[in-house]
């Protein structure tokens, strides 16, 4: 199969619930990317966080030691909006994540930031059209470079963190930006990156995979040929979309109501596509392809692939048109974290639901001395961790501990929490296989994993996660650990989606 879905996220994908935090600070010291008290201390709104290599903190410390006594003063009242970066994929996302309090601040506030000079800034066609959408020249901007003081500046909290967060006050700003009527073209369109002379991602033949598709009749359109006001045009007046990954496609999100099939390069999708749709109306089928080669990368691609058969891959995505289409195939979710019991936010979280929530269980046999703790299969199914066991077999070879899911589920991910109450103990999980099957009977198995000395955690947030490079099927989930001994885990967790035929 050329096409398939993605099993999880890239970094971190939240959602939150209220506006962002606003406020009016005093004597705020500018330092690097970020603002700071007279005390030193960060005020964490003005910073920017990134979530793609954990969730960290951009261009900037938690404290600054600067002198305000000698630092350089700015007494025009101003509107921190943070760094602005020409590049377009992070000025959609970051620069724009603080416009959503513009209308908080009266029209004389200069609207602070660092980065190049306005004058520079607004001779890239995106970055002038999209301030002009907000009524704002160039001469309303300052820009600054630390250390500095302001004497009184408005700090917005970023309505959006890439690869982390989003609130829905970011796309509540982003479609008042641009009002484009008229009628909708309902036919897919594939949006192709052939002719970008630089960005991430670039694919050698898809000039080839434009040429299959247009004899199929879809239509091909590289957006670097339109001038932005054409793209917006565009974005504006097409409902459906395809093509792989990239920055183009957050347009889509300044007026909604899209469907989106988004090939990614690896089982990862993208998580800021994922926040961007997350609280607005668009409907994003994230999918991958074990058919793409990488070659590496260039001077001007972070990655070079190909397409190892082109008309299978267009046949796929030809097929995965159809079926999104017509309903046959469900847009991508971000995952609901209350569906687990852990205690921690977990990186590249898998899609789908808690499928063993429910579901019935068995194991290999029960152990037979009742120290006052639930012993058989069902325990581990809880809800809760206990930092103990929840279920416990008797000492034998290869005990094993089962679940029927009830129906044939693509599975993401199995997630196992271990005892954690002695090291000794939890030593015993030292090897495990996970086994899949739809009828109980016979399993094929489908992952094995020696734990080298050092056993999964549990109740501390860092339990064993096995997250399948590509989707794996089946209805009856089996887990064994490899050794005479006995199997006591304290919760195991399986996420899924009920299986989807792309072809």
């Amino acid at each position: 199969m050329s096409l398939m879905k993605t099993t999880r996220l890239y970094g971190y994908a939240g959602q939150t619930g209220s506006d962002p935090g606003f406020g009016l600070y005093k004597n705020a010291v500018m330092n690097g990317a970020a603002l700071y008290k007279e005390n030193g201390q960060i005020i964490s709104d003005s910073a920017f966080f990134r979530g793609a290599d954990g969730y960290q903190l951009l261009g900037a410390g938690a404290t600054a030691t600067v002198n305000v006594r000698i630092a350089r003063r700015i007494e025009e009242d101003c509107f921190w909006l943070g760094e602005i970066v020409g590049q377009f994929g992070h000025f959609i996302l970051s620069a724009l994540s603080r416009i959503w309090a513009l209308h908080r601040v009266p029209p004389h506030v200069r609207i602070a930031y660092s980065g190049a000079p306005a004058e520079e800034l607004f001779k890239q066609e995106f970055i002038a059209k999209i301030f002009s959408g907000l009524g704002l020249t160039a001469d309303r901007f300052l820009c600054v470079e630390g250390p500095c003081v302001f004497a009184s500046v408005y700090i917005a909290e970023p309505s959006l963190n890439e690869n982390y967060s989003v609130s829905e006050a970011y796309n509540r700003s982003v479609r008042e930006i641009f009002s484009v009527g008229g009628p909708v073209d309902d036919s897919f369109v594939y949006i192709t990156k052939h002719k970008m002379q630089s960005g991430v991602l670039y694919i050698e033949n898809e000039e080839e995979l434009c040429g299959f598709l247009e004899k199929n009749g879809v239509k091909c359109v590289a957006p670097e040929e339109l001038s932005f006001d054409d793209q917006l045009k565009f974005w504006a007046g097409h409902r459906k979309f395809a093509g792989f990954s990239s920055s183009s496609f957050h347009l889509c999100n300044f007026f909604g109501s899209k469907d989106i099939i988004l090939i990614n390069r690896d089982c990862h999708a993208s998580s800021n596509q994922l926040l961007l749709d997350a609280s607005g109306s668009n409907r994003t089928l994230h999918l991958f392809s074990n058919d793409l080669v990488q070659l590496g990368r260039s001077y001007y691609f972070a990655l070079l692939c190909k397409i190892r058969d082109v008309e299978a891959f267009g046949r796929s995505l030809l097929s995965c048109i159809d079926k999104f289409g017509s309903g046959a195939l469900t847009a991508t979710a971000i995952p609901d974290m209350s569906r687990t019991v852990n205690p921690s936010v977990l990186r590249d979280e898998s899609f789908g639901n808690n499928l063993s929530r429910g579901s019935s269980a068995s194991q290999s046999s029960v152990y037979h001395e009742d120290e006052g703790r639930t012993r058989t299969p069902e325990g581990v199914l809880s809800g809760y961790l206990t930092g103990s066991y929840q279920c416990h077999t008797a000492i034998e070879d290869n005990p094993w501990w089962q679940t029927d899911l009830g129906g044939l589920f693509d599975i993401n991910e199995v997630r196992i929490y271990n005892r954690t109450d002695h090291h000794v103990i939890a030593m015993r999980c030292n090897a495990v296989s996970v086994a899949v099957s739809d009828d109980g009977v016979n399993f094929s198995e489908v992952h094995r994993h020696d734990f080298g000395g050092v056993p999964p955690g549990g109740r501390d947030g860092d339990p064993y996660r096995w997250v399948p490079a590509q989707t794996v099927t089946g209805r009856h989930v089996r887990i064994t650990i490899l050794s005479h001994t006995c199997l006591h885990f304290d919760q195991v967790e399986i996420f899924g989606l009920p299986h989807e035929v792309l072809l």
